[in-house]
This record gives structure tokens, C-alpha cells and sequence, in this order.
């Protein structure tokens, strides 16, 4: 009998910790909630800021209201490599003359265009074909020594970032970084050059990266395979149907005027939103 009262008054100081730990807990959530501040800009972004004096550290994320399930056939995993090539930097992150660099992207643009639709002919010229590889290879070249290799992420990590990131999915791609406090302006006028001014500098070359990234993920695991069958069989109508990988096909026929074109589409204010802490 004595051990039962015991147990039941254990139970109900068991019971009362919970209630206000519970309680806690809520005046806590309640009264982060009311440091939370959200303004639309005129341009219509959406901007939440939350101050804390935890520690000497602002923490950004960048949510593009864009994924996989905005993407069609024909340019599936584009929002995947766009997430990729927004850190090639911008006209004047990433490159010793842009203005040259420019001129040297557009021919390379150009020959691509000319050197694909030569491969697709009823009779493909192989000399042709040759020869434009050549010019391709050449232009390539040529453009790498406008490069500044890395240098947006470079600049990130020289002012103390430590976790820069971003990553893809089917409704959304998000843009992570955590710098000192009083590096904030910096991290302001990076990113709006980020998404006001960029180069999608090295397209090929990682595109090629991508491609590789679906070979390991996909092409070459049994598991990944099963998956992107089993989305393609449960969402047939729905555009959750393909992996954010995107398909082989569609990787190798994107173009770099392709994900301008979607940049343009989708990277606009109102479809972005940005969260500082």
C-alpha cells in the first residue's frame, strides 16, 4: 500500500513537471514569436527578421519559392543546376574583365547551339561535328581566363562563414549562410550582386557536375533507381513525378540561355523570401 502511494504521488510530480515544463515551453515560443518581424518590401520580397543577443553571429536563408515541381519535361533538374550555378558569382564576383568575358560566353553559347543541332541532323557531318568540338573546346578555354575560380564562396568564408550551403527540393531552393554581426551589410550587398547581376560563368563544365551527381545518386544505386521509378508510377499526373535530379536527357540538353530564362522567371522579388536572424 505504501509503495503504491508512493508511486502515485511520483506519478503526479511526474505529471505537474511535465504541465510546466509544457508551460515553459509555450511562454517561450509566445514570446519568441513576438521578436519576429516581417515586412514586404516595395518590390515585393518578403523579409523576417528576429534579433537575438545570444551571440555575436546573423544568420541568413534565402527561400526561392522554386523546385523541381515547377520544372516541365525537357527541362527537368534545372532548378537543381541553377541552385549551382548561383555560385559562379556575378559581373563583378568571379572575373578579371567581364565585359571581355562576355563577349567570349556568347560565342561559346552560339557554337553549342550550332554544334547540337548538328548532332541531331537526319545525317550528322562528323567533320563538322569535329570541328565544332574544337571551337567549343577552344572557347572554353578561352573563357577560364576571365575566372576568378570560387571567388564568391571565398569571399563568404574569408569574412568567417562557415556553413555556406543551399540545397534543392520539389517546392523550394533555399540559400544558407552564418557570418559575425557585424558583417551583415556585407552579406547584403553580396547577395543582392548574387541575384541581381549574375554570370552563369562555367555552365558546361557543371553541368557536368551535375550529370555526375545523378550517375552516383541514381544511375548507379539500385535504391535510387527504384525511387525514381516509384515517384514516376505514384505521381503520373502530378509534378512530383520525376527525381530534382532531374533526367540524364534533359541535363544534357539544357543550355545556359535555358537557365537564364528560368532565372529570370523565377527569381523575381515575390517569389523570394528572406529570413535573418
Amino acid at each position: 500500500m505504501r509503495i503504491a502511494r508512493q508511486r502515485h504521488a511520483l506519478l503526479i510530480s511526474l505529471l505537474a513537471t511535465l504541465l510546466m515544463a509544457g508551460a515553459l515551453r509555450s511562454q517561450g515560443l509566445e514570446a519568441m514569436k513576438s521578436k519576429v518581424k516581417d515586412k514586404v518590401l516595395s518590390n515585393g520580397m518578403k523579409v523576417i527578421v528576429m534579433e537575438r543577443r545570444d551571440a555575436p553571429v546573423v544568420s541568413f536563408h534565402v527561400y526561392a519559392d522554386v523546385g523541381s515541381a515547377n520544372e516541365s519535361y525537357g527541362i527537368t533538374g534545372i532548378s537543381h543546376l541553377l541552385e549551382h550555378m548561383a555560385f559562379k558569382g556575378s559581373t563583378t564576383v568571379g572575373t578579371t574583365d567581364y565585359a571581355q568575358e562576355a563577349v567570349v560566353l556568347a560565342k561559346l553559347d552560339s557554337v553549342y547551339e550550332e554544334l547540337q543541332r548538328e548532332r541531331s541532323a537526319l545525317r550528322p557531318d562528323s567533320a563538322r561535328i569535329a570541328a565544332l568540338q574544337g571551337q567549343f573546346a577552344a572557347l572554353e578555354a578561352e573563357a577560364k581566363r576571365y575566372v576568378v575560380t570560387d571567388e564568391f564562396v571565398d569571399l563568404l568564408r574569408k569574412e568567417g562563414d562557415r556553413s555556406v550551403n543551399a540545397y534543392t527540393s520539389n517546392d523550394a531552393t533555399q540559400y544558407i549562410n552564418s557570418l559575425p554581426s557585424n558583417r551583415l551589410e556585407f552579406w547584403m550587398a553580396l547577395t543582392s550582386d548574387r541575384f541581381l547581376n549574375p554570370v552563369f560563368r562555367e555552365f558546361y563544365k557543371e553541368r557536368d557536375v551535375v550529370m555526375e551527381e545523378r550517375r552516383l545518386s541514381v544511375e548507379t544505386r539500385p535504391i535510387g533507381r527504384l525511387i525514381e521509378d516509384l515517384l514516376a508510377t505514384a505521381f503520373k499526373a502530378h509534378p512530383y513525378h520525376h527525381e530534382v535530379i532531374g533526367h540524364m536527357s534533359d541535363l544534357k540538353r539544357n543550355t545556359r540561355r535555358d537557365v537564364e530564362a528560368y532565372f529570370r522567371t523565377f527569381y523575381i522579388p515575390s517569389n523570394m523570401v528572406v529570413a535573418i536572424v
